[in-house]
């Protein structure tokens, strides 16, 4: 971890301070994005920018979000249900989806947390 990470909690900086830094973040980075990452994370908000500095998020569609929380859920009982012969009609009758969307889904689930593992040694 970069030894720099951290020195951004240690600024004190006044509400005008925070206004003005929000309002040069906005202007320079031409979002609104912070402001809202300011209300909700009030005072670890430079520990967060400074955490992730560099970085460059993508935030997900709702729809895909949405998708992915659905894709979480349906691994997740089958995980859970794994010594269960059942375990792909059951998930299809839980999650109203036909069983080869469900071993659809599964299948690409295990792909993407194969990925996310790979990327993860790779750092």
């Amino acid at each position: 971890m970069d030894q720099k990470v951290g020195m951004l909690a240690q600024e004190n900086l006044s509400l005008e301070e925070i206004s003005v830094f929000l309002d040069l973040l906005r202007a320079t980075k031409k979002t609104t994005a912070y402001d809202i990452l300011y209300y909700i994370l009030a005072e670890e908000f430079l520990i967060v920018l400074d955490s992730l500095e560099g970085e460059s998020l993508r935030i997900p569609s709702r729809d895909e979000t949405l998708k992915l929380i659905d894709y979480a859920k349906i691994h997740t009982f089958l995980n859970e249900h794994r010594e269960n012969p059942h375990a792909i009609k059951d998930a299809a009758d839980r999650f109203q989806r036909r069983t080869q969307s469900i071993t659809r889904i599964e299948k690409k689930v295990q792909e993407l947390l194969e990925e996310a593992d790979l990327s993860d040694n790779e750092t």
